[in-house]
């Protein structure tokens, strides 16, 4: 593969379903992507480790998950008691 070729495929981002004929996107320089997209790679605390927080004190963000867990943990728990009835 030539020097050229290659850094053209730095450049684009390869579809894997190009099947419409369209031209594969171009990479972007990293500020003309939207902030809220850089939010996405930041780690979220596991869940046992919520479990482990005093809820009055955990951010906004982290109150979703924290009430998903719960509510699974509660719906795991009755359905075993109404399994042992």
């Amino acid at each position: 593969m030539a020097l050229n070729q290659i850094r053209s495929l730095k450049s684009v981002i390869i579809a894997k379903d190009a099947v419409d004929g369209r031209a594969d996107p171009k990479i972007l320089p990293d500020p003309e992507y939207p902030d809220l997209l850089w939010h996405l790679l930041d780690k979220r605390p596991a869940p046992s480790e919520l479990r482990r927080k005093n809820i009055e004190t955990l951010p906004y963000e982290d109150l979703k998950p924290f009430v998903k867990l719960d509510n699974r943990s509660r719906i795991k728990e009755n359905n075993s008691v109404k399994a042992k009835n």
